[in-house]
Parts: C-alpha cells; sequence; structure tokens
C-alpha cells in the first residue's frame, strides 16, 4: 500500500502514526479488477485478476442475456482494543452477444484469476447462389 501522507516530506513524523489510523484508510480503496475479454472461434473468454478473492467469494450470473461478475472480501480484525473492517469488492456486468450458448457458460479460478468460458453457437454459413443479370441496351 503506498502511504500518501508518509511519502511527504513536510509533515513531521509525529504526524504519520495519526494519518495511517484516521486518513490513509479512505486512500486505501481497492481498485475494479482488470477484465480482459478475447475470442477464438469456439467461445468468448473474459479474464479477471482478482488477487485475494477465491472461488467462494466471486460470483457469476447470468440474467436476462447479461452476464453479472462480483466478488466480496470482508475481514474484521481487532488492532489496539479498536474493531477494524476491511470489505474489498467488485461488481461488472456485460451484455452477451446473440451467439452464446447460456447453458454451456463455465468458470474457473486459479492464483486470484477467473476465466469464464462463454461458448459460440455454430452459425452455419449458407451458400446464396449469385445470379447474373444482362444488362440490355435501351
Amino acid at each position: 500500500m503506498n502511504k500518501l501522507i508518509k511519502s511527504s516530506p513536510f509533515l513531521p513524523s509525529l504526524f504519520n502514526n495519526f494519518f495511517d489510523d484516521i486518513i490513509t484508510p479512505y486512500w486505501d480503496v481497492p481498485q475494479s479488477p482488470t477484465i480482459k475479454v478475447s475470442s477464438d472461434e469456439k467461445a468468448y473468454y473474459l479474464k479477471a485478476d482478482v488477487p485475494g478473492f477465491d472461488d467462494n467469494d466471486v460470483q457469476v450470473e447470468v440474467k436476462d442475456n447479461i452476464i453479472h461478475l462480483s466478488g466480496k472480501i470482508e475481514n474484521k480484525s481487532e488492532q489496539d482494543g479498536r474493531f477494524v473492517s476491511d470489505i474489498k469488492s467488485f461488481s461488472h456486468s456485460y451484455s452477451l452477444p446473440n451467439d452464446i450458448i447460456s447453458d454451456e457458460i463455465s468458470a474457473d479460478m486459479k492464483n486470484g484469476i477467473l476465466v469464464v468460458s462463454l461458448p459460440k453457437r455454430k452459425i452455419e454459413k449458407k451458400q446464396i447462389p449469385i445470379k447474373k443479370i444482362k444488362i440490355g441496351k435501351t
């Protein structure tokens, strides 16, 4: 964690602990995870870097052709007679393309990386015959 207050050479060290306890937690806001989207001919893939989260902390839901990725960690502890609560959460939603097979969506998590596989429906390409039109003279 980068301490904004401690990096300032202008504050006396006497105030460092005060600012650590009071102000720094407000600066330590967790960032939303990076979501990378990729695809191949078989599926789309959502890859989210969620360090510190495990599979029980993360939810993947599909409703009304929208996929929701969310997660929450809440750590409670006691420090110097005070109760401290640290909450980290994220939430992302994406509209799904029409060629997704929603019943076959799967998700795996390993080492803080969530990968959601969104299988594509096979679309048969129709051969449309080409008809030449003769252009007449008028």
